[in-house]
């Protein structure tokens, strides 16, 4: 349901974890390179954990991993799941739909305007770190 509107991200979830986001042992579904992939949508936690905690989403929860794999989603279409589109592409060809949606100058600007605050973010740490102000962390 909550990919209803985008069916590409139901076959990227199919394909990344079977829809599961938690082990049998109730542990979160870990994969790929090093097990750093986590949950439903198999977001790499390394690249990825702190900016989801910055947008209010824990990619340990099955609302948090959907949400940011939204959020992702919109920001960059399919390029976050390209290594599995050898099994998602063939289901959306299957059913008609294209795997990689039109770039609108909107998800442009919004790419651009994140790259931005991680910049910015960044900046504001190395200028703490400089002035031995190790107590202000923003990501």
């Amino acid at each position: 349901e909550f990919f209803a509107d985008d069916p590409v991200m139901i076959a990227i979830a199919q394909c990344e974890s079977k829809f599961t986001q938690f082990n049998p042992s109730g542990t979160v579904l870990h994969g790929g390179a090093n097990h750093h992939m986590n949950g439903v949508f198999q977001i790499n936690a390394t690249c990825h954990r702190a900016i989801a905690q910055a947008l209010g989403f824990d990619i340990n929860t099955t609302p948090g991993n959907l949400a940011y794999a939204r959020y992702l989603f919109e920001q960059e279409g399919t390029t976050p799941w390209l290594d599995s589109s050898a099994c998602w592409e063939p289901l959306m060809s299957t059913i008609g739909i294209a795997a990689n949606p039109v770039v609108t100058q909107s998800m442009l600007i919004a790419r651009l305007q994140f790259q931005i605050t991680e910049l910015s973010q960044k900046v504001a740490l190395l200028q703490s770190s400089a002035t031995g102000n190790l107590s202000v962390r923003t990501f």
